[in-house]
C-alpha cells in the first residue's frame, strides 16, 4: 500500500502514534538491510514463551525428566503481573487454544513432557491432556527485575524435582539473530506447517520448495519459486 507507512492506519500511526523521526529511518538506505535482524518463531504460541520453552527442552533432554517427578517449575518474568501468567489459573488450564499459546505455565509443561511444540500442542484435545495440565499447574512466576526490561527477556527456568533441582538460563530463544536457527531447522518448522495446510503438498514439492528457497538469490525468475506454491 502507498501510505503503509505514513498513512491514517499505517505503522506509523498505529503503533507510535502519528510520533516518529524520518531521519532514523534513512541512513544507510539501500545499503544496511535490518531484514538481515529479523528473529524466526520456532514454536507456533507467542514469543515471550519462546525462550522458556528452549530452557524447558534443555533440561528435559540434560535431565531425562518425567512428568510424575516434578515437584514445581518457576519461571523469570521481568514484569509484573506477567501476561503469560495472568489470570495464572486459566493459563494454567487454558480453556481455549489461545489461552494456551499465551501461556508459559501451558508452553513449558508441553515441552517437558512431550520434548517438543508443535501445531499438534495447540489443538482443542492437546490442551485439556491430563498429564500436561498437571505439570503446567506446577508452575509460577518469579519477578526477576535484573532480567531487564527488553523483550524477549533472558529466560530462566527452574524445574525441581525428587531427583533435584534443574535450572536453565537463556538469553535469546531459538531463532534470535544472536541465537540463530539452522536452515535445518527452519526446514523441519516449515514442513510442520506445510502439513497443517489446507491442501498440504506432497513431500518431493516440500523438497523442491526447499531447495529452491535455498538457491533464492540465483534464480533467473522468481516464478520458479510461485509456481511451486501454487
Amino acid at each position: 500500500p502507498k501510505n503503509v507507512f505514513q498513512g491514517k492506519a499505517g505503522l506509523i500511526t498505529a503503533f507510535h502514534s502519528g510520533r516518529y523521526n524520518p531521519e532514523l529511518l534513512t541512513p544507510g538506505l539501500g545499503k544496511h538491510f535490518e531484514a538481515i535482524n529479523l528473529s524466526f518463531k520456532l514454536y507456533p504460541c507467542c514469543r515471550f514463551c519462546h525462550g522458556h520453552i528452549d530452557a524447558a527442552l534443555a533440561i528435559a533432554k540434560e535431565h531425562d525428566i518425567q512428568a510424575e517427578e516434578i515437584e514445581s517449575i518457576s519461571a523469570s518474568v521481568n514484569r509484573e503481573p506477567h501476561i503469560m501468567f495472568e489470570p495464572l489459573d486459566v493459563k494454567r488450564n487454558p480453556r481455549t487454544l489461545v489461552h494456551a499459546q499465551f501461556s508459559i505455565p501451558y508452553t513449558t509443561a508441553v515441552a517437558l513432557i512431550r520434548r517438543k511444540v508443535t501445531f499438534d500442542d495447540f489443538t482443542t484435545e492437546a490442551i485439556r491432556d491430563p498429564v500436561v495440565i498437571a505439570v503446567a499447574n506446577k508452575g509460577s512466576p518469579v519477578l526477576d527485575l535484573s532480567l531487564g526490561v527488553h523483550d524477549p527477556a533472558p529466560a530462566v527456568l527452574e524445574v525441581k524435582t525428587r531427583r533435584g533441582t534443574f535450572t536453565k538460563r537463556i538469553e535469546h530463544p531459538l531463532g534470535h539473530p544472536l541465537n540463530p536457527i539452522s536452515d535445518e531447522g527452519l526446514a523441519k518448522k516449515f514442513r510442520d506447517c506445510a502439513a497443517h495446510s489446507v491442501k498440504p503438498p506432497s513431500e518431493s514439492r516440500l523438497a523442491e520448495l526447499i531447495g529452491t528457497v535455498a538457491k533464492l538469490e540465483s534464480l533467473a525468475d522468481v516464478r520458479e519459486l510461485t509456481d511451486l506454491l501454487s
